[in-house]
């Protein structure tokens, strides 16, 4: 129903998971505004790409090495890392933690690599394609 990008086509993971009659690492979103996908890094530490069909999302990415900084005394990771969105004396160093922030607006792609952290927030109703691969 849709052909990945060239350049992020060649896919293991996929072609094993349909080989086998698996499930696969492929989505279909679709969120109004202010919907939200809590800080987590993707299955199996595979890589994704998002593209937006229709729709805008803002991005929180944070680099493997800050994975530390999001975490609680008792090793869980912060839901919500944006400021005020979540308990700072559960999670003291959330603030402190380098991220990358972006902007995905409409008919565009976002590339995150493995391992890395991030959260998702719809601006508006969107419609994204995902897509986990290595």
């Amino acid at each position: 129903w849709y052909a990945a990008p060239p350049g992020l086509d060649d896919d293991f993971l996929n072609r094993h998971c349909d080989a086998c009659g698996l499930d696969d690492f492929r989505f279909l979103y679709l969120g109004g505004a202010g919907t939200r996908t809590p800080v987590h890094a993707d299955v199996l530490a595979s890589h994704s790409w998002s593209a937006n069909v229709c729709g805008e999302k803002r991005w929180w990415l944070f680099p493997p090495e800050e994975t530390a900084k999001l975490r609680d005394a008792a090793g869980h990771l912060v839901d919500d890392a944006r400021p005020g969105r979540y308990d700072a004396a559960r999670f003291p160093c959330v603030a402190a933690a380098r991220c990358l922030r972006a902007t995905q607006p409409p008919r565009s792609a976002i590339f995150v690599p493995s391992d890395w952290h991030h959260m998702v927030v719809n601006a508006r109703a969107t419609l994204s394609i995902n897509h986990n691969w290595f």
